[in-house]
């Protein structure tokens, strides 16, 4: 899957450091509120907070928040990735957060429009190596260029 369009270097937040949930993911969402791509950023991230509190999207260091919202005009893919140890997503979970993978979803869509790109993601993450590198990025450009010359091996 190319996700090249989806992750421009303006996508991609370095050293975030946050530690309300809802003000982080606020600000991994701006970028989505810059291109347009997210209209109402309270009603997305009700959206989100919402899809979070029925089911946790941390997988270890990893989140994928998402959410089907109206307020989302188009896919879209935002990233974030925190200094060491991370930062308390899942309140439930006792690993700190290091990367998150932000996805808007339209509700125009099919709701499964982004399971494509979740599973690129996920395949990402379990790739050797590829994680840490991700997370030693020194700029945004070399985070998104980390994540888009990613390539899927074929089965």
């Amino acid at each position: 899957m190319d996700i090249k369009p989806l992750l421009p270097k303006e996508h991609v937040i370095l050293g975030i450091k946050e530690q309300d949930r809802r003000k982080l993911l606020e600000t991994i969402a701006q970028p989505l509120v810059d291109d347009e791509i997210v209209d109402d950023l309270e009603q997305f991230i009700n959206d989100v907070e919402e899809r979070e509190s029925a089911a946790s999207t941390q997988n270890g260091e990893v989140a994928f928040p998402h959410a089907v919202s109206k307020a989302a005009k188009r896919l879209g893919l935002a990233v974030a990735i925190a200094h060491e140890p991370g930062i308390v997503f899942d309140p439930q979970s006792e690993t700190p957060c290091r990367v998150f993978f932000l996805f808007a979803i339209p509700a125009a869509a099919a709701p499964n429009s982004y399971l494509n790109l979740l599973s690129h993601l996920v395949d990402f993450v379990l790739a050797k190596g590829k994680l840490l590198k991700l997370v030693q990025s020194k700029t945004p450009a070399e985070a998104a260029r980390t994540l888009t010359s990613w390539k899927r091996p074929n089965p």
